[in-house]
């Protein structure tokens, strides 16, 4: 791996981007689910206080938020590509 072509840093910036607001694929459309279920995790949890509260957020956070930031990865390439395409034509 060469210090100009670093695939991590792509990764971390298409996940970071696709995160927000995509010019032709809008907002991320999994952000509204992934905090519903943040805080069914943390309502699950929390009849053992707010430590139970945290620990069932940090569980669905576990869980679903790969799930998330992969989507957000996924938008953001498919993004670009229509971006490119649209500079071609």
């Amino acid at each position: 791996m060469t210090a100009k072509h670093n695939p991590f840093k792509n990764i971390i910036k298409h996940t970071i981007r696709g995160c927000g607001y995509l010019p032709h694929c809008g907002h991320h459309p999994g952000t509204p689910i992934l905090i519903m279920f943040i805080l069914i995790g943390a309502i699950a949890g929390s009849n053992g206080g707010w430590k139970g509260a945290l620990g069932g957020a940090g569980v669905m956070t576990a869980i679903f938020g790969p799930m998330y930031l992969y989507g957000a990865y996924e938008t953001s390439v498919f993004d670009e590509k229509l971006t490119a395409r649209e500079k071609i034509q």
